[in-house]
């Protein structure tokens, strides 16, 4: 398993339980990991669905911290149902579990839609654990709990990011200035902010050091080769 950022702390005695919403198309799953949760002092499981506009009906009237959705739920589609919870539940941080054969696309898609935390069902329960603890306390940070051939796929054939995209951001990775990454590549500074304005659209980030972050984490730059994303 690749696991992001691996970390995770216990609430203190003076915050209130992680307030959690599960959406999965089997009842005995739901009630499996309902238990889980609500055996551990840090959560609460708040609402059950079994279905995607249950799923939207509940998020909307518990505003939880966390939704937790499995892939193939029934009802509307995934990106769809996910676009409605942000829209109805915007505190809400929404974790999805995916199947094994979920295409790589669909991650980026919804790494773009705003998801914070991927998961497979397959993961043991202390993972589960950590990785809710972790959305609730990583601020912008993607949790990818996933298969490593997974995490590679996501960058896979270029289609997250333009292969100029790229270069300008390898280049940003490297702290380099606007100005200096348009005499290294011989473009106008004005390109390259364009091209960094596009970056930030893609990605669903509004810096240097989110986009650079990011990026490495979905793959689509490769390793970090000796860059800093600190620079």
């Amino acid at each position: 398993m690749y696991v992001v950022e691996r970390w995770g702390r216990p609430v203190s005695e003076n915050q209130e339980r992680i307030s959690i919403v599960l959406a999965h198309p089997n009842s005995l799953y739901r009630q499996g990991i309902t238990a889980l949760l609500n055996a551990d002092a840090d959560f609460s499981v708040v609402g059950q669905a079994g279905d995607g506009d249950r799923c939207i009906e509940t998020a909307e009237r518990e505003q939880p911290d966390v939704v937790l959705i499995d892939c193939g739920i029934p009802g509307p589609p995934l990106e769809t149902l996910i676009a409605r919870i942000a829209a109805l539940a915007p505190r809400t941080r929404t974790m999805v579990l995916l199947a094994r054969r979920d295409d790589p696309g669909l991650l980026r898609r919804l790494v773009r839609l705003g998801v914070r935390a991927f998961l497979v069902p397959d993961g043991d329960r202390d993972e589960l654990r950590s990785t809710v603890r972790m959305v609730v306390n990583s601020g912008d940070r993607v949790v990818m709990s996933i298969p490593r051939d997974m995490m590679r796929g996501l960058g896979e054939s270029g289609r997250l990011l333009s292969r100029r995209e790229v270069e300008v951001l390898r280049l940003v990775a490297k702290g380099l200035t606007n100005s200096e990454v348009g005499g290294t590549l011989f473009i106008a500074e004005g390109t390259v902010k364009r091209h960094l304005t596009n970056i930030y659209t893609k990605l669903g980030v509004r810096s240097r050091i989110q986009a650079v972050n990011k990026a490495f984490l979905l793959g689509v730059m490769g390793d970090r080769g000796g860059v800093s994303s600190h620079g």
